[in-house]
């Protein structure tokens, strides 16, 4: 009898127990984004650290995970990013145009105006190229940044929201009005 009662205030200790930590799961925080120049990037101990020069918000580090799944396409025997992510469980699918390689980050320099990351996939060390500009995805907790993904960015906006270069569509007519045939 003893026995039993000794089992069954165990079952019940370890069920509350375990009711307990499931309530007080933390919750992730939502994935932030930046956006911003390239200043460097350091390979070690299968750690990336990413220096980006985010808008507005001056220098921020970002670190990432070695092991990542690269989504590019290539272009006149070049390699161009669209996207290093994290390595997950699953690699993701290629679509359209895009092709998928998974491996290691070797290094990630400034060549020029891109930025040249070497990766070790499974057919040898790669190099696979980004422009200058990076949109990173990441989360933060307890003031580090964890980025989860790096990608190739556009050209920076104005403060008007307008691009820096050009002056975008041009009118059609001189007066603004409607064209001549209507």
């Amino acid at each position: 009898m003893k026995r039993a009662t000794v089992c069954i205030t165990l079952l019940v200790g370890l069920a509350l127990a375990c009711g307990a930590l499931a309530g007080e799961k933390k919750k992730r925080a939502k994935p932030e984004r930046a956006t911003g120049a390239f200043v460097s990037a350091t390979v070690e101990g299968g750690t990336c650290t990413w220096k980006i020069a985010v808008d507005e918000a001056g220098e921020k580090t970002f670190a990432m995970a070695g092991q990542v799944a690269v989504m590019y396409s290539e272009k006149n025997g070049a390699q161009r990013v669209r996207m290093i992510r994290v390595a997950g469980k699953k690699p993701p699918k290629a679509k359209g145009n895009m092709q998928v390689a998974t491996g290691d980050l070797v290094s990630v320099a400034k060549e020029g105006k891109s930025v040249v990351a070497k990766i070790k996939t499974a057919d040898g060390e790669k190099d696979f190229m980004l422009t200058e500009r990076l949109g990173v995805m990441y989360r933060e907790a307890d003031g580090a940044a964890t980025a989860m993904a790096v990608t190739a960015a556009g050209r920076q906006k104005g403060k008007d929201g307008e691009k820096k270069r050009g002056e975008g569509r041009k009118k059609k007519n001189k007066d603004g009005g409607a064209p001549e045939n209507l």
